[in-house]
């Protein structure tokens, strides 16, 4: 991968799962979502791959889907340290006078 430096305000991080034997992935993502990002998160681009062959691939859209609960956990771990996991928890906004505004707390 080709690692930018430009005033795009995007960053590229390599790493490995180290809880999961053999998982290496490399990320580009933004400071904030973006609609182009997974979920609408900040990674826009995504390779991950397991002792050296590609299991998944992100490019502002899948290319290669995660297939097995194994993949799955891996994004998972990966989206959870690169702090891109969406809000599930919003509940929609409360019209009444709650402190909360609809947010578990």
């Amino acid at each position: 991968m080709n690692y930018d430096s430009g005033a795009d305000q995007s960053l590229w991080i390599d790493g490995k799962i180290l809880s999961m034997k053999g998982y290496e992935f490399k990320a580009r993502f933004y400071d904030e979502p973006s609609n182009l990002g997974i979920d609408g998160g900040k990674i826009s681009k995504l390779d991950v791959r397991k002792d050296g062959e590609l299991v998944m691939r992100y490019d502002q859209g899948w290319t290669v889907d995660p297939k097995t609960p194994e993949h799955r956990e891996a994004l998972h771990r990966i989206r959870s340290r690169l702090d891109d996991t969406p809000v599930k928890n919003f509940k929609g906004f409360d019209r009444e006078d709650d402190k909360d505004h609809g947010f578990d707390r």
